[in-house]
């Protein structure tokens, strides 16, 4: 029988939270690019992921299907070959949160 719980601390007390930039480990390289970008992150809870590339303009030029993915580390592999030489934001959206990496592409 348990007569008093006192809890402390401000984390959730379901062990989940929003994860962070450090959380995630989000690396793109190389940078700048000339025809092949590696894509890493880490997961720590089964998350909903999606994986996208976007110019400057706005416009996506590339993406990966968006999934359910299980904890653990990950690596995806865009061909840019096809695009113009410039900058281009990668973003990676886990759980409706997104996370921005700026590239070039030479």
């Amino acid at each position: 029988m348990i007569d008093d719980l006192l809890l402390l601390g401000t984390e959730p007390v379901s062990g989940t939270k929003n994860p962070t930039l450090a959380d995630l480990r989000f690396v793109t390289y190389p940078n700048p690019v000339d025809n092949f970008l590696n894509v890493m992150f880490r997961l720590t809870n089964v998350a909903n992921v999606q994986l996208e590339i976007f110019g400057q303009e706005g416009k996506l030029v590339a993406a990966k299907p968006a999934k359910k993915s299980v904890t653990g580390d990950f690596t995806e592999h865009f061909d840019l070959r096809d695009l113009s030489v410039g900058a281009y934001s990668v973003i990676l959206t886990v759980d409706n949160q997104r996370f921005v990496k700026t590239i070039v592409k030479k």
